[in-house]
């Protein structure tokens, strides 16, 4: 282990230093809690440094691993593309510190060649490869803490419900629950009412602590949020895109690769969305979101996937607050303090609730929708 994470040095003496910048505020918040192996729901902005914020402390205490393949860490996260990248988390944390990760289930490669993981990176669909209890239970066998990303995502679907309340039961079959820590993390998360996945969440776990940020559901200040009214939205865009480091939203991957043709002629352009195949659209993302080409998607990208973008443009507005939420924030990420928000709309009553708040919390807007 190398030196110690400097500002949370005199709180919490065994955290390892990894050569980051200064914790953010749910780093603060959050790490003393995980590093008592409290259940935890993290709730914070975009890009305010999540993964790191659970992946640090639970770091701290791996041991070796065993033979029966069981990650000692497993992370849920919604799709492949949040799973590949929390994969390039992992490969950039093991610069610092010596543990294995795999994808689970792991590739189809003979046992043999299979390293036991200390942390294993998954998704909802890829569990199903463990629908027998005899085949979870062995998964959990030395599993010490499981993280749920994207959770308001994620428990809005019953099925994932099911998944969730099925670890919890196979866990208690092997006398592994009390043992097991449980962390959920979201960007947006309403507050705990009816059937609201920080609701489901309270029921089953009664210990569990909450940690917010004084910015959580509200625009980063170093946001500029621009509206532009229109009739002709493809002659529109094509007027007020930049050349480059720019995202543009749309509804469906029809109207994204419409909005894809208008733009090919005039700048250096790709299309992300749920009709390409898995792998093209992994690859996609992997090669543009970093660089300065411009990428028009659908919300298949507005959750937790890293981009070095400086604007965000909303060819179609979002119906959701929370989609609003999530979509801006592939800007002014981390120490960023360069991003726009251009929406390009007809008269909206939502547009000017959001934009009237301007750094307000927009909690109260979440359950709305546009007609």
């Amino acid at each position: 282990m190398l030196r110690i994470f400097k500002r949370l040095n005199s709180s919490i003496p065994n955290l390892a230093y990894f050569p980051f910048p200064n914790p953010t505020e749910i780093q603060r918040l959050a790490i003393p809690k995980l590093l008592e192996k409290k259940n935890l729901i993290i709730t914070a902005e975009t890009g305010s440094g999540k993964t790191l914020t659970y992946l640090l402390p639970m770091l701290q205490n791996l041991k070796e691993p065993e033979e029966v393949f069981s990650p000692q860490i497993l992370v849920i996260v919604p799709n492949n593309h949040l799973q590949m990248q929390t994969n390039q988390v992992l490969l950039e944390l093991q610069k610092y510190k010596a543990f294995n990760f795999s994808t689970v289930p792991p590739p189809l490669l003979p046992k043999s060649q299979i390293k036991t993981p200390q942390v294993g990176v998954t998704t909802p669909d890829l569990l199903k490869h463990y629908k027998k209890p005899k085949d979870m239970q062995e998964l959990l066998t030395n599993t010490r803490a499981i993280v749920l990303d994207e959770v308001d995502f994620q428990l809005t679907q019953k099925s994932n419900f099911k998944m969730l309340k099925s670890i919890i039961e196979n866990l208690k079959a092997i006398k592994k629950f009390s043992e097991t820590q449980f962390c959920f993390v979201a960007a947006t998360l309403l507050p705990g009412i009816g059937k609201s996945p920080r609701n489901l969440i309270q029921k089953l776990f009664k210990d569990i602590e909450t940690v917010e940020t004084a910015q959580f559901h509200s625009l980063n200040p170093h946001l500029t949020q621009k509206v532009v009214k229109t009739e002709n939205k493809l002659q529109t865009i094509t007027e007020v895109c930049p050349k480059q480091d720019t995202i543009i939203f749309c509804k469906n991957p029809e109207i994204a690769q419409q909005v894809f043709k208008q733009l090919e002629p005039h700048m250096q352009v790709v299309c992300i969305h749920g009709d390409l195949e898995r792998t093209e659209r992994t690859k996609l993302i992997l090669k543009h979101s970093k660089d300065s080409t411009n990428i028009v998607t659908t919300d298949l990208v507005a959750r937790g996937v890293d981009f070095k973008k400086e604007v965000v443009i909303h060819y179609d507005f979002p119906k959701e607050a929370s989609v609003y939420l999530h979509r801006v924030g592939r800007v002014c990420r981390g120490d960023s303090k360069v991003g726009t928000s251009i929406s390009i709309v007809e008269d909206d009553e939502l547009v000017h609730q959001i934009l009237e708040r301007g750094t307000e919390k927009l909690t109260l807007l979440m359950n709305k929708k546009r007609s």
